[in-house]
């Protein structure tokens, strides 16, 4: 059975790509997961010197102080060579850490990425991700199942499937990883202007790389406004959820 075909891998690279030249201020979401990935590496008791990391957050998380001085390998949107976490071929049994921040959350093979990142790892190596998970955008779901509601608009998936904490823990068990946790924090966002609102999704490239996408039609697009705007609380703020989820899993030790 072939995979389903659910993200378009050059809008995805598009989006990364703009994510990863954010102004500083809107990157706080990947910034935000990527200190969390490296308060977690901190809690490693065993020797750490090769490190892989992957996404959107790498060039931050090579600048912290706890991989001072490692030999890091890094794929990020900037890398000039496109690559896919589906189709990750950086060695087995390479690297004591593999850290994925903030872009596992729209891979077409899931299970196959995480299967490529614990090969990747040595013996006993541990694995790391943060990403998007379900829960994320509440007010922007709503606000887009009413403007589609509207008579004479398609019903269209304007957002990306995403997993929660439960099959994500479930995941990583299935694929081979030992010491499997998954956990999530939600982080309340409130803004005064709509335009920052899409700031920040574009920064942690959250704006949608569906591969059947369907730009909106002026009148859906105005109805999406009407109803965010609808939406503010009496302080005249747009009000907004992340459910920020984070994988931990370690590679078995040798036989």
């Amino acid at each position: 059975m072939s995979m389903p075909i659910i993200f378009s891998d050059s809008a995805r690279q598009s989006r990364m790509r703009r994510a990863e030249h954010a102004k500083a201020d809107d990157r706080w979401i990947i910034a935000r997961m990527a200190d969390e990935l490296a308060i977690r590496l901190s809690a490693v008791t065993r020797p750490v010197e090769d490190v892989l990391l992957i996404g959107l957050g790498s060039d931050l998380l090579a600048s912290a102080p706890i991989l001072s001085g490692k030999a890091l390998t890094i794929l990020s949107p900037a890398s000039p060579v496109p690559f896919r976490e589906d189709r990750l071929d950086e060695g087995a049994g390479r690297f004591d850490v593999v850290i994925a921040c903030g872009t596992f959350d729209s891979v077409n093979d899931l299970p196959g990425a995480l299967v490529l990142a614990r090969r990747a790892l040595k013996p006993g190596g541990v694995f790391l991700a943060a990403m998007a998970g379900a829960g994320s955008l509440p007010m922007l779901r709503q606000a887009v199942a009413s403007a589609q509601a509207m008579p004479g608009l398609p019903g269209v998936a304007r957002f990306h499937p995403a997993i929660d904490v439960r099959a994500a823990g479930d995941l990583l068990s299935r694929v081979g990883f030992k010491l499997p946790v998954a956990d999530s924090e939600t982080v309340p966002v409130t803004y005064r202007s709509i335009r920052q609102y899409w700031a920040d999704l574009r920064g942690a490239a959250m704006t949608a790389c569906l591969a059947d996408s369907h730009p909106l039609s002026r009148v859906e697009y105005q109805s999406l406004m009407a109803a965010i705007e609808a939406g503010r609380d009496p302080d005249g703020r747009i009000c907004e959820e992340l459910a920020l989820l984070y994988l931990t899993g370690w590679s078995p030790d040798a036989a």
